[in-house]
């Protein structure tokens, strides 16, 4: 018998915790499993708007994953998803993907070695990121470059923002030269070493989501996120075909 097999002993999930934090303009779901060996795993389940909802499925499913291994772990997110009669869409999801993480947790930790190393290894030893949320303030250019500083401070060289207000399909032109306004404060304040990412969240038609990026463009915008109607992709494909901007998009 190799010296894997030896080592490798039953390990059954015995309970599972759920934590919500409250993080200012959202809020966060946790989840910890805690095993017959002691050996804890930590795994997230946000779904912005539906946290209490989240929680309670972990709750609901719970049954599925108690008593099981959490180191099998394609066999369990398989039970989690199966063993009901219908998917719950987001949430059945986000709540698999919230207890598999702590799952794959629990494996790193059994083996002594992190996440990355059971999936081929690292790549690269640091990763960019960005700021978000931090522009929740007055609209605008003195207030955004205020808010700006503190996420700057705190370390950030990317900061993603939505400067359009409340326009929704349309922008009128006034409240375009706002964002421009904005936008352009922030560009001026930082210079070309802040990466600005805008987030359009999906609200405009095809027509506005480019009459917006052509207004943008000359600032240097890092990426143009989620253009218009997250229904279908074909119109963010066609804004993207013709955009001055790199448009991100998928998260939906």
């Amino acid at each position: 018998m190799s010296h894997a097999m030896r080592a490798q002993k039953p390990m059954k999930i015995t309970s599972i915790e759920t934590i919500t934090v409250g993080a200012g303009w959202k809020n966060w779901l946790f989840v910890r499993i805690l095993t017959d060996q002691g050996v804890h795993g930590i795994g997230e389940g946000t779904l912005n708007g539906f946290i209490r909802t989240t929680e309670a499925a972990v709750h609901e499913l719970e049954h599925l994953a108690i008593g099981q291994d959490p180191r099998n772990i394609n066999a369990l997110s398989k039970r989690l998803m199966e063993s009901v009669s219908l998917d719950a869409g987001h949430i059945h999801r986000t709540t698999v993907a919230a207890i598999e993480i702590a799952c794959w947790d629990i494996l790193g930790k059994s083996l002594g070695v992190p996440i990355y190393q059971l999936l081929g290894g690292k790549i690269r030893e640091s990763v960019l990121c960005y700021g978000n949320g931090w522009y929740r303030t007055e609209r605008s250019p003195e207030s955004f470059v205020h808010a700006a500083e503190k996420a700057v401070a705190n370390g950030f060289r990317a900061l993603k923002l939505d400067p359009f207000g409340i326009a929704h399909d349309f922008i009128e032109s006034s409240e375009l030269a706002i964002a421009y306004d904005i936008t352009a404060a922030l560009r001026s304040r930082f210079g070309p070493e802040l990466r600005i990412l805008i987030d359009v969240h999906a609200r405009f038609t095809e027509a506005d989501a480019l009459r917006a990026a052509h207004a943008l463009a000359p600032l240097d915008i890092y990426w143009w996120e989620e253009p218009t109607t997250r229904e279908r992709e074909q119109p963010a494909n066609s804004v993207a075909a013709r955009c001055p901007i790199r448009v991100a998009t998928g998260e939906m």
